[in-house]
């Protein structure tokens, strides 16, 4: 199909890019928090020496994290309703 070319994407190949990229943003977002619960460790250890420095980067990047689960979540759920239209014709 037309990947290399954008005018020749028909709306069910913007449909399944929407999903992909939708899938993509779950897969970091999942990827953030797995280091986030690696990166806990150090909390405790800051905490000892007085330093805040992983707690407010582990509250940061789950922020991000999120962020990015919920909106990867809402392009996948476009993706869908993109797709349910290009079916429907």
């Amino acid at each position: 199909m037309g990947y290399f070319v954008k005018g020749y994407k028909d709306r069910g190949d913007e449909a399944m890019d929407t999903q992909r990229f939708g899938a993509i943003l779950l897969t970091i977002g999942w990827q953030i928090i797995v280091f986030d619960s690696l990166v806990g460790v150090w909390i405790w250890v800051g905490f000892r020496g007085g330093s805040m420095f992983w707690f407010w980067w582990v509250v940061g990047t789950g922020i991000v994290a999120l962020f990015l689960l919920w909106f990867g979540n809402h392009k996948r759920a476009v993706g869908e309703r993109m797709l349910e239209e290009t079916v429907r014709r």
